[in-house]
């Protein structure tokens, strides 16, 4: 960059300092200059092209709740107290409700999902079995999470 500047700053001053320049040499100072300007746009964009394909998000799975579904939690541990997820809704519809259950006891809820992904968490308190928890969809719209992670 710090050539360019150096040589688009040189030749601007050679083409206007001097009167007697013929125009054929003006002509090919301007051509120059152009070339110089498309070469490195160029080299820019091939620049961002390679930066865009190292940078490679993961697809988030979601999955889909209706109103009233449930979605068993599964952990590593046999005992959980925390439950981490994304939550969704679809575009246009906001409102969404998610609950967690133990053995059918509503312990912890959330509400106004909306179509922006947006992370919430659950803190159980008590250890319970991982068998014995549930996320159900308690409100009127469909409800999509991912990510769910029970510790």
């Amino acid at each position: 960059m710090r050539c360019l500047k150096m040589f688009f700053c040189k030749t601007l001053q050679e083409i206007s300092a001097e009167n007697c320049m013929p125009p054929e040499r003006k002509v090919k100072l301007a051509s120059d200059m152009i070339s110089a300007a498309a070469q490195k746009e160029a080299a820019l964009a091939a620049v961002l092209e390679a930066i865009s394909k190292i940078i490679v998000e993961e697809p988030v799975e979601w999955i889909t709740l209706v109103p009233g579904a449930s979605y068993q939690v599964t952990s590593q541990s046999p005992n959980i107290q925390t439950i981490i997820f994304i939550a969704k809704t679809d575009i246009g519809v906001t409102g969404g409700t998610i609950s967690a259950f133990v053995d059918g006891d509503e312990l912890e809820s959330t509400s106004s999902i909306t179509e922006t992904p947006t992370s919430f968490n659950f803190i159980l308190g008590t250890p319970y079995p991982t068998s014995m928890v549930t996320l159900r969809n308690t409100g009127t719209v469909t409800v999509h999470i991912a990510n769910v992670v029970a510790s």
